[in-house]
């Protein structure tokens, strides 16, 4: 068994072994070679950060991160958000995982990386944890806005089923991608990831992924994904940020009035840390209970952090 970094450079024939093994491991369809180049070699902030496990000519597992660019205390820095965590089922039970996770964090803080963060699923949490990461369940509260109440009343229990997200409308809404955006600035206090109109772009628009619902006028951004939960209509609004004057008020406001004319979703959907005076009440969100992981490791030690607040809506936990 070999544990090392992914060389984009010399593994090209390990690529189906790797989309094979993420299959198994998540029980779901295997992706294709297009998607693995798109996620892990194409982001406009650098190639991923792959820690891998190699048995031959079988990729046994891998801990991934996509680097990224962070605000705090009025200064950017270096971060990476986990991108993909799996052991292939049969290799499972040895340790492995441990392993890829250490050997990730050495690479990433070699490659000037300050902060890490993820979100794990409960069988991958307690791993983390034992490798010094910090789990919180504070940073992120889950926010509804019923737009058919009658519907909504006669499926309510349906507000509890997974999100099922509508096939791709790629070709629609491809021609709404940003040409720019502005970055927002938030409290000093407050982690922002950067989403520059490159990321975005390459993100939403550069390969087929499943239905969103875009709005790109000269006052605002916004993206939503389309699609149900049990029989109800779902808009999960994952980005929105106004180019004027950049209140969230003011996007968000713009946003729900453009998807109840063109979309009339049973259901508007939107996940934060922070907006919470600005999104309940006036404009009828009111919070639920949800369920989630955020855990994140500091790799920079002049990066002081003890209390603070994220800025996490949808667009950070939404799956590439």
């Amino acid at each position: 068994m070999q544990i090392r970094v992914w060389q984009f450079n010399n593994d090209d024939s390990f690529v189906p072994s790797f989309l094979e093994g993420m299959s198994m491991a998540h029980e779901e369809p295997v992706r294709s070679e297009e998607w693995f180049r798109w996620k892990f070699e194409q982001s406009p902030y650098g190639k991923a950060i792959m820690a891998c496990a190699f048995d031959g000519e079988t990729v046994a597992g891998c801990v991934a991160y996509g680097r990224g660019v962070m605000q705090y205390e009025n200064k950017e820095w270096n971060c990476a958000l986990s991108y993909e965590t799996f052991v292939r089922p049969d290799y499972q039970g040895h340790g492995l995982f441990k392993k890829l996770i250490a050997l990730a964090e050495q690479e990433m803080a070699n490659e000037g990386v300050q902060f890490v963060y993820n979100f794990p699923n409960t069988n991958s949490i307690t791993g983390f944890k034992h490798m010094g990461w910090i789990c919180r369940n504070d940073v992120r509260c889950f926010k509804i806005r019923v737009q058919h109440l009658c519907k909504t009343a006669l499926h309510v229990l349906d507000l509890k089923k997974p999100f099922e997200p509508n096939v791709s409308n790629w070709d629609n809404i491809k021609r709404f991608a940003p040409v720019d955006l502005p970055i927002e600035n938030t409290n000093a206090k407050v982690i922002t990831p950067v989403w520059s109109a490159d990321y975005i772009r390459w993100r939403f628009f550069s390969i087929p992924n499943r239905e969103y619902y875009v709005l790109n006028t000269d006052t605002v951004f916004s993206i939503s994904m389309i699609g149900k939960r049990g029989h109800l209509k779902t808009a999960h609004v994952l980005y929105s940020i106004s180019k004027k004057d950049k209140t969230m008020g003011s996007s968000i406001r713009e946003t729900l009035k453009s998807l109840k004319k063109n979309v009339s979703p049973d259901v508007i959907e939107y996940a934060s840390s922070v907006f919470d005076s600005t999104l309940e009440g006036v404009m009828g969100f009111f919070k639920v209970p949800a369920s989630g992981n955020f855990c994140y490791k500091i790799l920079d030690e002049s990066l002081k952090i003890d209390d603070f607040k994220m800025v996490l809506p949808s667009i950070n936990a939404h799956t590439y």
